[in-house]
């Protein structure tokens, strides 16, 4: 790992009159909240660059390099050059200049004009901002304030995973995913990814509380996985759909619901996430040959 220490407290600059600081690789042991997420796939021409030398960065950032390489210059004149498969860390308060330099001709944009094609840099770039969630009045950093390179040849799932983010600010339900995918990616830069399967972290998914009300875009996102990805192994795995094993699983919910928990069918539909109670009791009958009512009668005791 390389370390280029150039950064300004901003802390003061933005009027926190206390903060807290935690180590990247032991997020895990902060209530830290991880806000104000964006994610985006960008290409930049050789020689491109950008600046932070002038104002210090306002948020924190990865950035996954695909192609290309990037040289970041610091205040005291010192360089880090990070290549294609490298994610850097980006600091917030860290001062800095970014350029982008294509090393093959063959590095060329598909989205060029007749004529004008051109070599290019591409990454995909991740920031946010920390948070604690009791204190909102604190300022959190990570106490890393280097630009420094976290990861070298980034896994075939890490760079899923930035693709996946990236994909999400523009999805439905976005703001789920992003923040989703985001804390999966600490767990693989800070080490503490658990390592499971793609199995192991779909029955966890499945098995939690939150699943029967997920979408599909929503539970991919979960399990940090392309959409097709998630409808393949539901379809080798489970011979079902998503939907049709997650409606099967919210009529088995339903059923305790209706006879042990003696709740009302409106206020089951309303917990399961039905579209309303004339939809929900279409799928009971559906599944059950009777509707919840006369389920009711054959099994709540007397």
């Amino acid at each position: 790992m390389y370390f280029y220490v150039n950064f300004i407290d901003i802390s003061s600059i933005y009027g926190y009159n206390f903060y807290i600081m935690f180590p990247f690789k032991r997020y895990r042991d902060y209530d830290i909240n991880l806000t104000c997420v964006y994610a985006a796939a960008q290409r930049w021409r050789h020689n491109a660059y950008y600046s932070f030398l002038g104002v210090p960065r306002p948020n924190f950032g990865f950035c996954l390099i695909e192609s290309g390489e990037i040289e970041y210059t610091f205040l005291n004149g010192k360089k880090l050059i990070a290549s294609a498969g490298d994610v850097v860390y980006l600091p917030k308060g860290s001062c800095y200049k970014a350029s982008f330099r294509s090393l093959t001709d063959t590095e060329i944009s598909e989205h060029s004009f007749p004529g004008q094609t051109y070599a290019e840099t591409r990454d995909t770039l991740i920031n946010f901002q920390c948070a604690d969630f009791e204190a909102t009045d604190k300022a959190v950093f990570l106490e890393d304030k280097s630009v420094s390179v976290i990861a070298n040849n980034a896994t075939s799932d890490l760079k899923l995973l930035f693709k996946n983010l990236a994909e999400a600010n523009f999805s439905y339900g976005g703001a789920f995913r992003v923040k989703s995918v985001l804390y999966r990616i600490f767990d693989v830069l800070s080490g503490s990814s658990s390592g499971e399967t793609l199995r192991e972290r779909i029955e966890r998914m499945i098995s939690g509380d939150d699943f029967l009300l997920m979408n599909e875009s929503e539970a991919a996102a979960h399990v940090s996985v392309s959409l097709s990805t998630l409808q393949r192994f539901f379809k080798s795995e489970y011979k079902k759909t998503f939907s049709e094993l997650r409606t099967a699983m919210k009529i088995e919910k339903s059923k305790r619901y209706l006879s042990v928990n003696a709740l009302s069918v409106r206020r089951v539909a309303e917990e399961l996430g039905f579209y309303d109670q004339s939809h929900f009791c279409k799928i009971f009958k559906k599944y059950e040959g009777a509707s919840p009512k006369e389920y009711i009668k054959r099994t709540r005791p007397v």
